[in-house]
């Protein structure tokens, strides 16, 4: 499994080879607990168990739905493979920055008594968040570029335009959360001023 922070490029190459599904919800499992013990980290304490639960939960479900669209934008770019392959491309990803977080809250933990360490810690912990985001991104390209076997081009189409619809739908449901409820508010006012029948 650290083989994925190690070296990507085998263990990309081992999933091609063996096509192992259960490995891979194993591999999603284990990053999701690494999220949820970010908030304990985050937290300092274990007090809010509710919310490590949710983000656990929340963090699989949604590593779930990524790896559907996955599947679903190449395979009508691209016609080729199936969920293992988008499953295994989105939870590699998953996993470099659920390590790569922990390891920068961890690192901000550090008791700093002066400006100086302060800001050695504070880069430490940027730098380690930079360095896991760009290796996850990368990671999830070649991944699918290996698992699809489909060139670079096309997963970078199928990744923007997953990201742009994550946006989009999360953007619209905040418009219409919002606007239910101002129009809530208005309907609230609209009767404050009718007269009681009767």
């Amino acid at each position: 499994m650290l083989n994925i922070l190690f070296a990507p490029l085998d263990a990309i190459a081992l999933a091609k080879e063996k096509r192992n599904i259960g490995k891979t919800f194993l591999i999603l499992f284990v990053a999701s607990i690494l999220a949820s013990l970010n908030v304990f980290v985050t937290t300092k304490g274990f007090s809010d168990i509710t919310s490590a639960l949710g983000v656990f939960a929340g963090t699989f479900l949604f590593t779930l739905l990524i790896a559907l669209l996955l599947k679903l934008a190449l395979h009508v770019l691209s016609q080729s493979r199936g969920y293992f392959e988008a499953l295994t491309t989105v939870t590699y990803g998953f996993f470099i920055i659920s390590c790569g977080y922990l390891v920068s809250s961890l690192i901000s933990l550090i008791p700093s008594t002066n400006m100086y360490l302060k800001i050695i810690v504070s880069a430490s912990s940027g730098l380690v968040l930079l360095f896991t985001l760009v290796m996850s991104n990368v990671v999830v390209l070649r991944t699918a570029m290996e698992l699809f076997e489909t060139d670079l081009f096309t997963v970078i189409i199928a990744m923007v335009v997953i990201y742009i619809a994550v946006f989009w739908a999360i953007y619209l449901v905040f418009l219409n959360s919002l606007l239910v409820s101002m129009l809530g508010m208005l309907g609230g006012m609209s009767g404050m001023g009718t007269p009681p029948l009767g």
